[in-house]
């Protein structure tokens, strides 16, 4: 863990952002500190301050995303999302402090956190999807970042075999969501293992009578085929 004294000031090193919205940062108690002000103070290559700066901030961020976690609210997956940018940006910092192996296994430990539990919640029914499952944002940015930047490239195997050794209901929901949410999926998993996954799914919906399972994995393959449709689709139009 980091020792760095708690900023006065963030110095803007690329100067993106207005000294009301800094002051304002450094105004807040940690515990006040939200989504918004995580997601500048680790911007995507422009964060609001330097190195040292910023990564007073680091352990403030875990304890709030693991508060929320713990509330049962959605994880911002955008606050996910800049953090891992930024590891990735400072990583030699991060290894200079002795840091890394910290900050993956606070990564990998919230991302275990979210893979052994699979709750479904429902969404405006004008939505593409009505129910999705809680975290879902949270979890692909994990596993994302795991598979995009080099700083987080070792984490993969441990993240993809503790789905894969003990397939719980909850391991088999993320193990099939993950094959088919995103185009390509991020993690590509063995027949026998999608095999597994869906007996331990529908051992699950043999023995409950919660609705919201039974019509998430009713609709699944149609479900899954459409998002990859409109994956698809947004990535044509923005090429």
């Amino acid at each position: 863990m980091l020792k760095h004294q708690r900023p006065t000031k963030f110095s803007d090193p690329f100067g993106d952002f207005s000294g009301e919205e800094l002051n304002g940062i450094i105004a807040k108690t940690d515990e006040q500190l939200g989504d918004v002000d995580y997601m500048m103070i680790f911007q995507h290559h422009l964060p609001a301050g330097t190195y040292n700066e910023s990564s007073y901030f680091i352990s403030q961020m875990f304890a709030y995303l693991n508060r929320e976690y713990a509330n049962d609210r959605e994880i911002t997956a955008d606050v996910l999302d800049h953090f891992m940018c930024w590891c990735q940006q400072y990583a030699e910092d991060l290894i200079r402090d002795g840091a890394d192996d910290w900050v993956r296994s606070e990564l990998l430990g919230l991302l275990c956190k979210i893979a052994d539990q699979f709750k479904l919640t429902e969404l405006s029914p004008k939505h593409i999807f009505p129910i999705v499952p809680l975290q879902l944002g949270a979890i692909t940015e994990l596993l994302s970042g795991m598979v995009s930047y080099e700083f987080f490239r070792e984490t993969i195997p441990i993240a993809t075999a503790y789905l894969t050794n003990d397939i719980s209901y909850a391991h088999a929901g993320w193990i099939l969501t993950l094959n088919g949410w995103t185009a390509p999926p991020l993690i590509r998993f063995p027949v026998g293992i999608l095999e597994a996954a869906l007996q331990a799914i529908n051992q699950h919906l043999a023995i409950t009578d919660a609705k919201f399972d039974h019509l998430f994995w009713q609709d699944w393959e149609t479900r899954m085929a459409r998002y990859i449709e409109l994956q698809e689709t947004w990535h044509s139009k923005k090429l």
